[in-house]
C-alpha cells in the first residue's frame, strides 16, 4: 500500500494537474522495500523474520529476497537463501541419489587414477615395494581428489551454488572445533595403537611428507562431499537430521570397505561423530576438516602400509 502511494505521488502531473496511475505490481517484500528506500526511518530489522545464511550472515527478509531467497517464514538452518529457491520441491529420491552418487563418484574417480598411476609406475619401473606402492597411493589420492573437486567445484557453480553453501568459509563455533579435534586426537592415538601399524610409525621421509599433503587434501575434500554436500542435499529434501547424520555415517563407512570390516565400522564411528559436530556445530565445515585431517597426519603412512603389506599382526 505505502509503496503504491509512493507510485502515485511519483506520477503526479504538476503542470495539468492530473494523476497518472501507472501499474505497480509490487510484491510485499519489494514494497517494503520501496518504503524503506523513500522513508527518513528505514523498517527495523526486527519486525520481521530473521534469515541466516550459510556464511553466517543474518538477514531480513527483503535483503534476504535481493539474494534470491523465496519470502516464507524461515529458511532452513544452515541453507543459504539462493539454494532455498534454487531447488525448492527436491525429492527424498533425488537428493538420496545425488548425496550417495557423490561419495561414489569420489571413490571412482580415486579408483580410476589410481589404476592409471600404477600402470604409469610400472611402465617407468618405479620400486615395487611396499613403500615404492604407498608412495603411488598417497600420489594417486592427491591427484584424484584434486581432480574431482574441481569437477565438484564446477558441478556446484552448475546449480547456482559455491562451496560457501556448504558451509565451507562458515566461522566455526570455537566448542565444536575443540570437541573434533580432541575426538580426532583420540581417535588418531587409539588407531596408531593398533600392533600392525607400530612397525610404520616411525617413518619419516618423503613418504611422510606426501602423507602430510595427503592428509590435508583429503581432510578437505572427503568431508566437504560426505558431511557439507550429503546433508546438505538431504537437508533441502526435508529428511529428518537423525537420518541426515546416519546416513552419511553409514555410507562414509561403506566407501572403507577395503581397509576390513574393522576399518568400515571405525570410520562409520567417525562418520557418525564428525556428521554430529558438523549439524550441532551450525554446519560449518571447518572443525570437521582439521579433525579428520589431524587423524590422517597421525595415522598415515602408517596405515597405508599396513594396509598394502596384507594387515600383517607381529606377535
Amino acid at each position: 500500500m505505502g509503496a503504491r502511494i509512493m507510485a502515485v505521488a511519483e506520477s503526479f502531473d504538476t503542470i495539468t494537474n492530473n494523476r497518472i496511475y501507472r501499474a505497480n505490481p509490487l510484491t510485499a517484500v519489494d514494497a517494503i522495500r520501496d518504503i524503506s528506500e523513500h522513508s527518513a526511518s528505514p523498517p527495523r530489522p526486527t519486525l520481521f523474520p530473521q534469515y541466516e545464511l550459510a556464511s553466517g550472515r543474518v538477514v531480513d527478509p527483503y535483503t534476504a529476497a535481493g539474494h534470491g531467497c523465496v519470502c516464507q517464514p524461515q529458511c532452513p538452518s544452515g541453507m543459504t537463501a539462493i539454494a532455498a529457491q534454487a531447488h525448492p520441491t527436491l525429492s527424498h529420491r533425488s537428493a538420496w541419489a545425488r548425496a550417495v552418487g557423490s561419495m561414489a563418484a569420489l571413490f571412482i574417480v580415486n579408483l580410476a587414477i589410481t589404476v592409471l598411476m600404477r600402470l604409469v609406475a610400472n611402465l617407468t619401473s618405479w620400486p615395487s615395494d611396499v613403500h615404492g606402492r604407498a608412495a603411488v597411493v598417497f600420489g594417486a589420492g592427491i591427484v584424484g581428489e584434486v581432480l574431482f573437486l574441481v569437477l565438484f567445484i564446477w558441478w556446484l557453480s552448475k546449480q547456482g551454488l559455491t562451496l560457501a553453501d556448504l558451509g565451507v568459509w562458515k566461522r566455526p563455533k570455537p566448542w565444536a572445533l575443540a570437541v573434533a579435534l580432541t575426538f580426532a586426537l583420540g581417535y588418531g592415538v587409539l588407531t596408531a595403537s593398533n600392533p600392525g601399524l607400530r612397525p610404520y610409525l616411525g617413518i619419516h621421509d618423503l613418504l611422510k611428507a606426501e602423507a602430510v599433503v595427503a592428509a590435508i587434501v583429503f581432510g578437505t575434500v572427503e568431508e566437504v562431499v560426505s558431511r557439507g554436500y550429503f546433508m546438505f542435499e538431504l537437508q533441502r529434501s526435508g529428511t529428518p537430521v537423525a537420518l541426515q547424520i546416519l546416513g552419511s555415517g553409514v555410507v562414509f563407512g561403506i566407501v572403507h570397505f577395503n581397509y576390513s570390516v574393522y576399518g568400515v565400522v571405525s570410520t562409520f564411528v567417525l562418520g557418525l561423530v564428525f556428521a554430529l559436530i558438523y549439524h550441532f556445530g551450525k554446519r560449518s565445515l571447518a572443525p570437521v576438516i582439521a579433525g579428520h585431517a589431524l587423524i590422517d597426519l597421525i595415522i598415515e603412512p602408517a596405515l597405508i602400509l599396513w594396509v598394502l603389506s596384507g594387515f600383517p599382526i607381529p606377535h
